[in-house]
């Protein structure tokens, strides 16, 4: 059994539009929403949002530790 992931290759210009013509039935406001960004920014950004995650897990088992110790 392969369980690799299947390769996709990127569309032409015109096969996006063509794609997203089908997929938003020619709404052309779906396209203005569309951005494009720099990937290292939505990693950083991630990064960000699990460190805050660590930081409240961080506080919430200290508090638990706390509470059990009485």
């Amino acid at each position: 059994m392969d369980i690799r992931p299947e390769i996709k290759r990127g569309e032409t210009p015109e096969e996006f539009l063509e794609l997203e013509e089908r997929i938003t039935d020619g709404e052309p406001k779906q396209l203005e929403r569309l951005q494009i960004k720099d990937p290292m920014e939505g990693i950083k950004a991630a990064y960000e949002q699990f460190q805050w995650l660590k930081d409240r897990m961080d506080v919430f088992a200290k508090k638990v530790i706390e509470y059990y110790k009485l």
